[in-house]
């Protein structure tokens, strides 16, 4: 187990604070009669709540006398639970759970009763759609589980029980072997309903029962793990449509979004790719003198880098703001929505100049619609949530050399 010196900079402030107080009142060395009653509160507090806390925090309860004592007297299955919790995960160590990425249905490749290929060009097909997502993903280490399932309908003579399903899972198995899998794992499954001639083979009981499916399996981080993922001066590759994380997580709780004075943006997944969740481009800090650019409240290089990916994947989605275009009557009145101080553009820069020329450009052959950011939000705290199909986490970062910081905290159930 990790030293107490080492988990308390882990430890969120107001568990902390938490923890202190809770030290304080199972001080045994002050323990009379008038603090008993805080006391037994406090150990309740812990019997309460130390499954939503940090696993810091839990990890650092054993760590402390006075409140690994007081569970050992008054609650001790309180104290086994913690410690059984902590033995499978050690701070800082987290482990994800695998999880199905990406799945391809191959079931009625095969006839009943059967375990030849009877269509290749479907079987094609379908092992070329898990070739082009394992491509467009170029993902962690993966491996592939095929899950064949038969009915408790009675198979061919020469068939013993799971016999079937083994044999499709080793047939397809084959078309399989060139994908750059880690593993190739065949589970076979039986079907629960029993077997009645009355119903027939192709009553739905059974050929709900009768499928061959593919999955690739990776190893998602614990959103519990995710401890100050930091990219600094990093601009995404056009080619990955700018994003610079792009990550499997698991777990229930927040992850927290810092981007500084650059504009980034965060959006969650769900295991179809469909977004859950969308910040659209923020740039949490205002910008000040430090960053150069502090007579500007939307920085026109930005704007420009932005607008520029209008019809991108990187820019597109119901969250990505605009420029308010009312009373824009000029490209003037555009370059005031950009300054902090309509009017008040004393500071030079050919940075900025170069890029309110080209917008200014744009202006005039008719663009209307200059995308915008969100400024000065402070750090984003945004839900994760596995139980509401939440499944990746990427963040887009298209415009310059910006940097930004990801942290996660679980939500222990």
């Amino acid at each position: 187990m990790a030293q107490l010196k080492d988990l308390i900079p882990q430890i969120p402030k107001d568990e902390l604070a938490i923890l202190r107080n809770l030290n304080s009142k199972l001080d045994e060395s002050n323990l009379t009669e008038a603090t008993a009653k805080e006391a037994a509160q406090a150990v309740k507090t812990i019997i309460q709540n130390w499954k939503t806390w940090s696993k810091y925090t839990v990890a650092a309860m054993l760590l402390i006398p006075n409140i690994s004592n007081a569970l050992e007297t008054y609650s001790p299955e309180t104290l086994n639970a913690v410690k059984t919790e902590i033995s499978g995960e050690k701070p800082g160590k987290t482990k994800g759970n695998p999880r199905a990425a990406k799945t391809e249905d191959f079931s009625k490749t095969f006839a009943s009763g059967q375990f030849e290929i009877t269509d290749k060009k479907v079987i094609l097909d379908k092992v070329n759609n898990l070739k082009k997502w394992i491509s467009k993903n170029r993902t962690k280490p993966f491996k592939l589980v095929i899950n064949a399932s038969e009915s408790q309908v009675p198979n061919p003579e020469e068939f013993g029980r799971g016999e079937l399903a083994q044999a499709r899972g080793e047939a397809l198995k084959v078309y399989l072997d060139d994908l750059g899998a880690t593993d190739i794992e065949i589970k076979t499954l039986i079907g629960k309903i029993p077997w009645n001639p009355k119903k027939g083979e192709n009553h739905p009981d059974y050929t709900k029962d009768q499928f061959v499916k593919v999955s690739i399996i990776i190893d998602t981080e614990s959103i519990c793990n995710l401890d100050k993922k930091s990219k600094e001066g990093e601009q995404g590759n056009s080619a990955d449509d700018y994003r610079t994380y792009d990550e499997y997580l698991s777990g229930n709780g927040d992850i927290t979004l810092h981007t500084g004075t650059i504009p980034d943006r965060l959006v969650i997944l769900d295991e179809n790719d469909r977004i859950n969740y969308d910040t659209g481009y923020v740039a949490t800090d205002k910008t000040d003198v430090a960053s150069g650019y502090q007579e500007w409240y939307y920085v026109p290089i930005y704007v420009l880098k932005l607008t520029k990916l209008v019809n991108n994947k990187t820019a597109m989605g119901s969250k990505i703001q605009y420029i308010d275009m009312t009373n824009v009557k000029s490209f003037e009145d555009l370059k005031n929505k950009m300054l902090k101080v309509p009017g008040q553009n004393k500071d030079k820069s050919d940075n900025i100049d170069k890029a309110l020329e080209e917008l200014e450009l744009m202006y005039n052959k008719g663009v209307k619609k200059f995308v915008s950011y969100q400024v000065g939000t402070n750090d984003l705290k945004v839900e994760f949530m596995n139980d509401k199909g939440d499944s990746k986490v990427q963040v887009f970062s298209p415009v310059g050399k910006t940097g930004f910081d990801l942290t996660g905290q679980c939500v222990r159930k």
